[in-house]
């Protein structure tokens, strides 16, 4: 199988040379870290596979270069939609899932790349994909910006996530609350409290911590820098390590993907 990995253009004679390198990660529903590549299979849908080029490209302000790479079909990888669980299957049943939920999906897998499995990198256009939201969100599609309507369902949007938040008793309840958020402050974060997150960031699942620690980059600095305080002194040193990036980035001036 054929897949498609978006590197930093920076980075393309490394990449040549090296191959692609795993990066650290916290999957949700996953106890410990897993170092991997982010992927996708090359299908025909050419939107679902090239879909996280504009985002990319805004997070790491730069152009990003298209790696292709060689993967056995039988090959386990994790997929899933990017903040929520992801399940371990072999890759050409990711692939399958990956054509049946396309908005947001990623496949990561958990080893380096050799550079005899490469097959080419190359410039491609910036313009293909989504910035900032995937899907539509609950309730159908927002107003176009400066309609009147819009903010108005942004926060009914957020204070529904609030109040699942709140009400939440389990790990997967909650896990499922902060990824309602992530939606609202992903379309605009700023514009938001992040005090109820406070509820999650003295949770007693690492997962919620350290999923929380990831979402407060999309809010103010000045709302999620006490926070991201606290959680850079968890007793879990991968959401200190997510804590502590996402406290450079806000002061940074820069977002993140979730």
């Amino acid at each position: 199988m054929r897949c498609l990995h978006l590197a930093p253009a920076s980075e393309a004679r490394s990449v040549l040379r090296a191959g692609l390198r795993p990066t650290r990660w916290h999957l949700q529903g996953q106890p410990e870290p897993v170092r991997g590549i982010f992927c996708l299979p090359l299908l025909r849908d050419r939107w679902t596979t090239y879909q996280w080029l504009r985002e990319l490209s805004q997070w790491k302000r730069q152009r990003v270069v298209a790696v292709t790479f060689r993967l056995p079909d039988e090959e386990p990888v994790w997929v899933g939609r990017f903040s929520q669980p992801h399940q371990l299957l072999r890759a050409t049943q990711a692939a399958a899932w990956i054509e049946q939920n396309p908005a947001g999906a990623e496949m990561i897998v958990d080893r380096a790349v050799d550079s005899r499995d490469l097959l080419h990198v190359r410039e491609v256009p910036q313009l293909w994909g989504w910035t900032s939201y995937p899907e539509k969100p609950p309730g159908g599609e927002l107003p176009e910006k400066g309609h009147p309507l819009r903010q108005r369902r942004l926060r009914r949007l957020y204070q529904d996530a609030r109040l699942m938040l709140r009400q939440s008793s389990s790990e997967t309840e909650m896990l499922s609350a902060l990824a309602a958020m992530t939606q609202a402050a992903e379309i605009d974060g700023s514009r938001f409290s992040a005090a109820p997150l406070r509820h999650s960031a003295v949770s007693y699942w690492p997962s919620v911590r350290g999923t929380t620690a990831r979402l407060l980059r999309l809010f103010h600095r000045r709302e999620a820098a006490p926070l991201l305080r606290l959680l850079c002194d968890d007793r879990e040193a991968w959401v200190r390590e997510e804590a502590q990036r996402s406290l450079r980035w806000a002061f940074a001036g820069c977002r993140e993907r979730p």
